[in-house]
């Protein structure tokens, strides 16, 4: 297939996999577009998202994330002046890159994957104007379960799984469509893009407690989630952790009950969107977003995905 255009980072493993246990069916053309999200399996959601500059800011309901933001910033002030934000300060989740750092700096341990050749070219599909499309998946299952299709097609043989962080993905998405390289049967440049598939399973946490709300606002493209008022101390900092995953903030939360047992058995959920937040704490520099201090932990299943297979030898390299 078509190789990896303008690489901006070393890739942290190239894994190999054989015997894989794989049910779902993906479909691998399907109209896709930088503005609109379509479907590709008939039973489940899988929204394929594209991110550029120009449109990034505006693809999702601004009042959906204001409420976000709104939500968490009153649970922190009314935990820190009721003094039950000192309980929180106890409690040390296992969490990374929690510090005052750029945004992409804070990123870059939430593992992506894609799926390559031997040679760590991706796999792409095309969609309805014709250009290329590497996918970008937040669930490894979801890319093994692609990589496993497209053996079954016919369409690759031995693919492996590449694993890249974040902020490296967003960077790629980020430049829109680039050449391939490749021409078409009429001698024109061929576009490809590079496109997040958010985890399919955390789409329908995000949908579900938008409908126990009530709520009439769009729900996230890529789902983050987080208590209102819920803080970790990280070295002299005060954090506010977003999960990409809601049964790891779940998790958390019993912990944190277990040394605080008047704590509610089922605290108040809440969803936002990854890319909108990445862009208001990008450009951002109000009350909100310092008084917040953001920070991610990344799915605790891809990370020890990735620590498992990191054991393995890499079984393709990149060409640049």
């Amino acid at each position: 297939m078509f190789q990896f255009v303008g690489l901006y980072f070393v890739p942290i493993k190239i894994l190999n996999f054989k015997t894989r246990n794989i049910i779902k069916k993906c479909k691998t053309n399907n109209g896709l577009d930088s503005k609109q999200f379509r479907l590709i399996s008939n039973s489940k959601k899988k929204i394929f998202l594209s991110l550029s500059k120009k449109n990034s800011r505006n693809y999702l309901s601004i009042t959906s994330f204001f409420t976000f933001l709104i939500t968490m910033f009153f649970g922190n002030f009314f935990l820190e002046n009721s003094g039950l934000i000192k309980n929180f300060y106890k409690f040390n989740v296992n969490s990374h890159t929690f510090y005052s750092k750029p945004v992409m700096t804070k990123i870059k341990t939430v593992p992506v994957f894609s799926v390559t050749n031997r040679f760590g070219q991706p796999f792409l599909i095309q969609n309805k104007h014709g250009e290329q499309v590497a996918l970008m998946f937040f669930s490894h299952i979801e890319a093994l379960e692609f990589g496993k299709e497209l053996e079954k097609s016919h369409q690759a043989t031995n693919p492996r799984i590449f694993i890249m962080g974040l902020d490296k993905a967003i960077k790629m998405i980020s430049h829109g469509a680039t050449s391939s390289g490749i021409k078409d049967q009429y001698g024109q440049d061929i576009k490809m893009r590079f496109q997040l598939i958010p985890d399919e399973k955390q789409l329908d946490h995000a949908l579900n407690l938008t409908k126990i709300r009530g709520s009439q606002q769009s729900p996230p493209n890529i789902p983050i989630f987080s208590i209102p008022g819920l803080s970790i101390i990280k070295g002299k900092e005060k954090i506010s952790p977003m999960f990409f995953t809601k049964e790891d903030l779940e998790i958390t939360w019993d912990k944190i009950r277990s040394i605080n047992p008047d704590f509610e058995r089922e605290p108040e959920i809440i969803e936002g969107d990854l890319i909108s937040l990445i862009f208001y704490m990008t450009e951002g520099k109000g009350t909100i977003n310092q008084r917040l201090n953001f920070g991610f932990v990344p799915p605790s299943e891809s990370l020890a995905f990735v620590k498992k297979e990191s054991k393995a030898e890499p079984s393709a390299r990149m060409i640049f």
